[in-house]
This record gives C-alpha cells, structure tokens and sequence, in this order.
C-alpha cells in the first residue's frame, strides 16, 4: 500500500507531503484544483516519461516519491533479481533538473527509468478515463483472462521464451542471408585458393625465379667468363696460382730474418689457399652451368604466373599471396563453421517452438476453462451495477501462428439488453456501460494479482444515482483485501471513502499553488454538501451528506 507521497516543485506543487492510510481512500476536488497533477506527479515516481515544462521553479530540482508498503513474495524476487535491497518499506523517487536530466531511485539506490517503472507497475495499478480504451485491445483483454485463470506466470514464461525464438530465429535468417551471399562467390574464391595452392607459394620464391632465370638467360656468357677465369688461374707458367707459388717460394727464404716477413709468407698463403678454393668452385661451376632453353621456358612460365598472380590479387610480393591464401582458407573456414552454426541454430529454434507450442497449449486450455466462471462474475457484478441483461460471450480461438499471446486469439462480445445481438465492446458499450465493465473486471481480477494498491481516475464519470452508489460498494468490498483509491465527483462515492482527501488551489492572484489535505468529520461533511449544492449550499444538502456518510 501507499504509504507517504512527497512532491517538491512539480507544476503547481512547490512542496506536498501527505500520509495515506490503508482501505478506501476517495479524493475529490473542485475542477482545476490540480487532481490531475497530483497523479501526473505520482505517476513520474513510477516511471512516467518526464516533461521539462511540469517543474515549477526553473533553478531547482523536482522530486517526487512514493513509499509503498509491501510484502509481496513477487517483489522481494523481483528485488533479488535485480540485486536491490529489500525492505518491506519501498522507496521509489524520481528527481527532474532543469537541465533536463533525469534521475530514478528505489530505495536510494539509483536505477533505469524502466526499471523504476517495471516495479510501480507491479506496486499499484492506476485507471485514468482513458484507459477504458484498453479494454478494446486483444492484449488486455487476454491479460484479464489469464489473470483470472491465475496464469500470468505461465504467460510470462511462454513470452521470455518467444523472446529467445525470435532472436534466434532473426540471427538464423541473417546467418541464412549472409551464407546465401557468400555462396555465390565461394566457387570463385575456391578457385582462388587452388590456383594459389598451385603456385607453390613459399617465401623467397620469386627471389630464387629470378636468380635462375638470370642465370639461364645468360648460360653462355657465364661458361665463356668462367671458363676465362679458370685460364687466368690455371695457365702454366704466367697463371695466377703458378705466379702466387712462385712469390710464396721467395718469400718463404725471407720469413727467417724476422716476423715482418713471417706475416708477408702468411698472408701470401692464404691468398693463395683462397685462390685455390675459387678454382675449385670455378670449376664446380663450369659443370653446373648449361644452356638449357627447355628449363629457361618453364622458369619464364612460373615467373609470370607469380608476376600475374601479384597484379590480379594487386599484391607486390608473394609474402602478400600467402596472407591472401591464408585469408581465402580462413573464409572458407568460416563459411563452415556458419554452416554448422545454422544447422545448430535450426534444431535449437526447432525446440523452441515446440515448447512454445506446448506452453500455448497449456495456456489455451487454462483460458478456455475459465472463460464461463470470468463471464458469470462479470455479469454478476454488472447486475449489482444496473445493467440487469448485460452478457459477455467471450470468444476464444486458437492462432495459425505463434503471436505474443500464445496460440490464441480473444474478443470480448458484448450484449447489454435482452434479445440484443453480442458486438464488440469497441462499437457496442457506452462510456457509463465502459467504465462499470472496468471496474467489475479490477473486482474480480484483484483477489487474483499481488497488487499492493488499485487507484481509479474519475472512473464513475458518466455515471449517477443509484449506480453510483453500487459503484462505491464495489470499491469499498475491494478496499478489504486491497488498499483503494478513487478521485472522484460524486458524493455517493466520497461518502463511502473510509479516508477522505481534498486537492486544492490558492491562488493570490500572484502565485497559485496546489495542495492536498485529509479532512476531519466535519470537514467532509462540508465537503459532500458542496459536492450535491455547490459552494454556497444549503442545510438541507449538509443533512443529505451526514445521511450518506452514515449510510
């Protein structure tokens, strides 16, 4: 239940706290007085969306909160899963800056506005005059059904369910696009692959094609240079080898007349071991060397296939050709493991709709038992309420396809006299026969829901005498088992509160300013007489209210 409410420097309120008490609270007012921004004030510490223009004072701070009473085995889960502390005293406070930021709390730890507004939502129940309209909506209409069947947990589970299957289903498809896209250029990218494969690819590759094709482009020249060379070496008498033997023997008489010519013997003779290790391998090479112009053809071949695999994959190396080799095996990697993911994806979607079929099951049969009880209890409350021939013929169906209700589609057919055909609600019922059929559908939903409060805006607007009276007792039965409020213009209803506040304007001429307060026995009988004869009213009106107070 609501507990306290305080409201700083929203619309007309610049400060307002006020105390609540339990059973029926009826608030009543002159027009303008500001019932509405009191509940649009209340409404911002649920969760409301915020307007700038509603502060008061542009240089500060609007706050407004709400503290709730509650020992609902629903909210403290709710409070675990969301790893909030729990205290049966719930604070939920919303606080508006002029620079238009926005700050929601629930027991002064900060939180998401949606979550600020998931929690009011399961605290209190409010019913504006235009919420009537909800009743026209298949959404509402089932949620009324199933909260009579007791399965809005059911419903919840089938729902957290169907979130899965559609993100599911919506990845699977845009896995299916994406494969169906790569499909078309896989067989080009695996013919890529292969013709890189072909080439053989290894790092210094061009380098060695290069050197060979030198090489054999110029066989001719190298045998003629070498065999040049071996001569210069070998030739007898004024060879290099036979003249670097004849120094050696000089020198060597020398070497023992001291270390200078020790060195000079040394250095000789390594120059003349190097010499002879170059013969060697000039002669090494003269057998090696050939003129091959078969070899020279197949060497041109492979260096202008990786010249033209450079330029097509628009490459300078064939370090690059194997990164895009390595890139087009990691593609096709990556199609197969997409591969797998859809074939996996495809059996968890596939079992995710039949639980969801299963659990529509179970929801349709739970609604379809209870579809002639919720038609007689609605009926019955109607008849207290002066519609003595009103029938509901609820028309239940199942869905051709999956849908955020389950397996079902719902209409609420409506008949409100005798030998009248069943319409829809949306073209058959009146605002009066609208919002009794609210109320009669809050009466026999609310021993069913874990609500704390139920808080009805002018919902007896349209209606009077008698009728109002019924709508009172309705509302005061309900107050029994769930703390009721109810803004409201008719005396008949005000009478019935077991609490009675008053929303009020001063205005000064300067400044006008809106208030509530509760009022004493006296001050509701002034009240209600004002209600039935206006402000100046009469004595006999004030006996009318003392006699509906005491009805």
């Amino acid at each position: 239940m609501i507990k306290e409410l305080y409201i700083s420097n929203y619309a007309l309120i610049e400060t307002l706290h006020m105390e609540f008490e339990s059973g029926f609270n009826v608030i009543t007012g002159e027009t303008g007085a500001g019932k509405s921004i009191l509940l649009g004030g209340m409404s911002l510490a649920l969760g409301k969306r915020a307007d700038l223009k509603h502060i008061n004072n542009p240089d500060k701070k609007c706050i407004v909160e709400v503290v709730f009473e509650s020992n609902s085995t629903a909210i403290k889960e709710f409070f675990d899963v969301e790893e909030l502390d729990w205290d049966s005293q719930l604070r939920l406070r919303r606080e508006l800056t002029p620079s238009g930021k926005s700050r929601a709390f629930i027991n002064d730890t900060p939180v998401r506005l949606e979550l600020l507004a998931q929690l009011g939502g399961m605290l209190i129940d409010i019913h504006a005059q235009h919420q009537t309209l909800d009743l026209f909506s298949q959404k509402h209409q089932m949620a009324i059904l199933d909260g009579f069947a007791g399965q809005s947990d059911l419903l919840e589970e089938y729902r957290k369910l169907l979130k899965c299957y559609r993100e599911d289903l919506k990845l699977l498809e845009e896995l299916e696009h994406q494969q169906s896209e790569r499909i078309k250029a896989r067989d080009y990218q695996q013919f890529l692959w292969e013709e890189l494969e072909e080439a053989q690819l290894r790092i210094g590759l061009k380098e060695e094609l290069e050197e060979q094709q030198s090489e054999l482009s110029n066989a001719a020249s190298i045998i003629e240079q070498l065999s040049e060379s071996h001569s210069l070496l070998n030739q007898d008498q004024y060879g290099l080898i036979d003249q670097l033997t004849s120094l050696r023997q000089s020198i060597s008489k020398l070497s023992t007349y001291g270390s200078t010519y020790q060195q000079l013997f040394d250095r000789i003779e390594s120059v003349l071991i190097e010499l002879n290790d170059i013969r060697v391998e000039i002669e090494n090479q003269q057998d090696v060397v050939e003129i091959n112009p078969g070899l020279l053809e197949e060497v041109d071949a492979a260096l202008q296939k990786l010249y033209n695999l450079e330029h097509k994959h628009q490459v300078s190396s064939v370090e690059e050709l194997i990164a895009v080799k390595d890139s087009l095996a990691n593609q096709e990697m990556s199609f197969q493991e997409d591969q797998d993911r859809i074939s996996s994806l495809e059996k968890t979607t596939e079992e995710l709709y039949q639980q969801l079929l299963s659990i529509g099951e179970k929801l349709h049969q739970g609604r379809d038992a209870t579809i002639q009880p919720l038609e007689e209890a609605l009926v019955d409350n109607l008849k207290q309420l002066g519609m003595p021939n009103a029938r509901f013929q609820i028309v239940l169906s199942k869905s051709p396809d999956l849908n955020d209700l389950g397996i079902n589609q719902l209409e609420f057919m409506f008949s409100a006299n005798s030998g009248t055909a069943f319409g829809s609600l949306k073209k058959i019922a009146s605002g009066g026969e609208l919002s009794r059929i609210m109320l009669s559908i809050k009466a026999v939903l609310a021993p069913y829901i874990e609500l704390s409060s139920i808080l009805f805006d002018e919902i007896d607007s349209g209606v009077s005498g008698e009728i109002s009276n019924k709508m009172a007792d309705i509302m005061e039965r309900l107050s029994q088992s769930i703390q009721v409020f109810s803004i409201t213009h008719l005396p008949q209803v005000a009478a019935k509160g077991k609490n009675h506040y008053k929303v009020y304007k001063d205005d000064d001429g300067i400044k006008a300013q809106t208030g509530i307060v509760k009022l004493t026995d006296q001050q509701r009988i002034e009240e209600i007489a004002q209600m039935l004869d206006g402000k100046n009213f009469s004595a006999s009106a004030q006996e009318h209210a003392k006699q509906l107070l005491h009805s």
